[in-house]
């Protein structure tokens, strides 16, 4: 099973502080083993929310080691992450790696 450093097997996603008074510039749901919206756009300075819409847990892992991702985020739950920088963020989940998702911040 995947677990996220420093953390036990199972721990729950909670949108941090700084994600949670951002302005939120884009949801992605996560439903049927898919990113909905596996591209989107947004400005520096915003959030990005993910909703898990599925049954089982997923995560938000992104591509590049300077961004530090999610942990599993369980069904129901809600994770946000605040870009603050413009560029191109790949990402995925580590339990079905067949997701992937791009955040694009201008």
């Amino acid at each position: 099973p995947w677990s996220h450093p420093g953390k036990a097997p199972g721990w729950e996603a909670e949108e941090p502080a700084a994600a949670l008074a951002a302005p939120v510039g884009a949801v992605v749901t996560i439903k049927n083993l898919k990113y909905v919206a596996d591209t989107v756009v947004i400005t520096a300075g915003q959030a990005v929310r993910w909703v898990n819409q599925d049954p089982v847990p997923h995560s938000v892992t992104f591509d590049a080691a300077d961004q530090a991702g999610s942990p599993l985020i369980a069904s129901g739950r809600v994770y946000a992450h605040l870009f603050t920088k413009p560029g191109m963020y790949t990402y995925h989940c580590i339990p079905h790696p067949v997701m992937h998702g791009v955040v694009i911040v201008q």
